[in-house]
């Protein structure tokens, strides 16, 4: 097939390819939350009460997208909560928890 040849030659194409897609995805789906999150302070009455991006102990900033995935997948804040696993999120997101 024309055009498929050049593609399959090169070993690490296809990885990179799908790469780059996750890296666009991701990136689009940040964008969304970050938009979607506005919009919910902005409802609430609460977006002059909590500076954006979060701002925690010495200046640093948390990616609240990725806190919100990291939580999401232990299965939500509760549950989060119940076993413990704060420490454990917070050093996903590059705090040092000692």
């Amino acid at each position: 097939m024309a055009g498929w040849s050049n593609f399959s030659n090169t070993s690490g194409s296809y990885k990179n390819v799908e790469i780059e897609l996750f890296d666009e995805c991701e990136e689009r789906l940040k964008i969304l939350f970050e938009q979607a999150l506005l919009v919910f302070l902005e409802e609430e009455g609460s977006s002059s009460n909590r500076p954006l991006p979060a701002v925690i102990g010495e200046g640093e900033t948390v990616d609240l997208f990725k806190l919100f995935v990291l939580v999401r997948e232990r299965e939500g804040f509760d549950s989060v909560s119940r076993k413990g696993l704060w420490d454990s999120v917070a050093e996903q997101l590059g705090f040092d928890c000692s």
